[in-house]
């Protein structure tokens, strides 16, 4: 059993009562590695308890079984959270025996006896996550960080809006920094909307976000604050720079209505405030000491750019395209370059949606010469990065395959390190392609099964 919650492991205290069952829980869940802060058998000793620790027991989750006696399990939850709605409550239930509606305002999960421990410690999970907390909390690990930010992405499905300081676009694109961040957003879907100051320093990842990633962009002169809003419901701000200590720096977590619309009111009032990131972009490339990014119009001259870098890598080549186009871009000629690149130890990723049977049959000719190839579901971007270039396409349309397509080709470094981040983080959300043409074979069998049944 394994926890992924940021922070220490959460105390458990259990409210039931019988004794008989509590000391089974007791023996049971210290097995499983649960740390059991208290245990009660009455409604009087657990009030005295959470009265007694105040602030210090808000970080315990309280398993609460629905029959406590002649004390109604919801009279107990409301006492409990009068003093803290931080406290955390799970409710424990015999299936089909619970005679009174449940307020879920006041129970963060319920669960059905008799339950295994791994149904206990997913309800655990659940609840100890802080984005389940009203209030707010610093975060300073970068481990902390890492699941707060994936938390929030999982828990969001329209928008994410950001006022970063300048600063902190060049020093963001890291792959722990915030712009992966944006990537895994904008992979799940979100609309990703940006006001910073763009400046010559900056002025490559701001080019990034906007043609590759989808990022909405404008610019905003002297804009200094550093937050994010997702969804209207959550809320992070850095309030501490990175440091040796604290490599991400330190973030100011809440899910409070009044910050959350504060500073959501704040975004608006930059943004209507800003202007088109085109137009500052345009500004700034009158510069003749700017390192230009060369245009590419038309699949046919951007495959053959691709294949060039596939010729020259050293170690890495890595892909991301999308479904339909590896098996229309993979000729002869092609994959034999490919199948070389690996012979001479070059590390080749594929990463695509395999939806189709060509995209199964691509996956398995890569997978066969030696290419590593992961599914991603819903992929919408299209780029290459090998250890000194980059490419990645602007427009795509009927799956890149025509004279309208439009490319950006660089080998500044800048641009070679921000692609390669972007593919980390999209790889490492990705699922193996050998178990994706497994459960596609398996889905065509029963497919074709019912078919039969049905001519029948």
């Amino acid at each position: 059993m394994k926890f992924d919650l940021p922070g220490p492991e959460p105390g458990l205290v259990i409210v039931d009562d019988s004794k008989e069952l509590l000391s089974v829980y007791e023996k049971y869940f210290k097995a499983a590695g649960l740390r059991i802060a208290a245990k009660f058998s009455n409604v009087e000793d657990t009030l005295t308890y959470f009265g007694t620790h105040g602030e210090a027991a808000d970080d315990l989750v309280v398993l609460l079984d629905h029959r406590m006696g002649d004390v109604n399990a919801l009279d107990i939850a409301r006492r409990l959270k009068e003093k803290s709605q931080r406290r955390r409550i799970i409710l424990t239930v015999t299936e089909g025996s619970i005679r009174f509606k449940i307020d879920e305002r006041l129970f963060d999960d319920i669960i059905f006896k008799p339950f295994t421990i791994s149904e206990l410690i997913a309800s655990i999970e659940k609840t100890a996550s802080p984005i389940r907390l009203k209030g707010s909390r610093i975060f300073s690990k970068p481990e902390e960080i890492d699941n707060l930010l994936k938390q929030i992405i999982s828990d969001c499905t329209e928008k994410l809006c950001s006022v970063r300081n300048p600063a902190l676009i060049r020093n963001g694109a890291h792959l722990r920094g915030h712009i992966s961040t944006y990537a895994s957003a904008l992979a799940k879907g979100l609309k990703v909307f940006l006001v910073t100051e763009i400046n010559q320093e900056n002025l490559i990842y701001c080019k990034q976000l906007m043609m590759n990633r989808g990022v909405q962009l404008r610019h905003l002169d002297g804009v200094t604050p550093n937050f994010v809003v997702w969804d209207e419901k959550h809320v992070a701000e850095t309030v501490e720079k990175s440091s040796e200590a604290h490599p991400l720096g330190q973030l100011l977590y809440s899910n409070l209505e009044s910050d959350v619309s504060r500073n959501q009111y704040l975004f608006e009032y930059f943004w209507k405030r800003a202007r088109p990131a085109d137009a500052r972009i345009r500004e700034l490339e009158g510069s003749p000491d700017l390192d230009k990014i060369r245009v590419i119009s038309g699949y046919d001259d951007l495959l053959k750019i691709r294949l060039e870098m596939v010729r020259e890598a050293q170690s890495s080549l890595d892909i991301c395209a999308l479904s339909g186009v590896v098996s229309k871009a993979m000729i002869p000629s092609a994959f034999q370059d490919h199948a070389d690149a690996v012979a001479r130890g070059v590390r080749v990723r594929y990463l695509f949606e395999i939806k189709s049977n060509e995209d199964v049959e691509s996956a398995r000719k890569l997978l066969n010469a030696g290419i590593e190839v992961r599914h991603l579901q819903n992929s919408v971007t299209v780029f290459g990065v090998s250890e000194k270039a980059s490419i990645w396409m602007v427009t795509v349309k009927g799956a890149g395959i025509n004279d309208e397509t439009k490319g950006m080709y660089s080998m500044h470094s800048d641009y070679v390190e921000e692609y390669r981040s972007i593919f980390e983080v999209l790889w490492n959300s990705g699922v193996p392609a050998r178990k994706m043409i497994m459960e596609f074979e398996e889905n065509q069998k029963n497919d074709f099964s019912t078919s039969r049944l049905q001519k029948f």
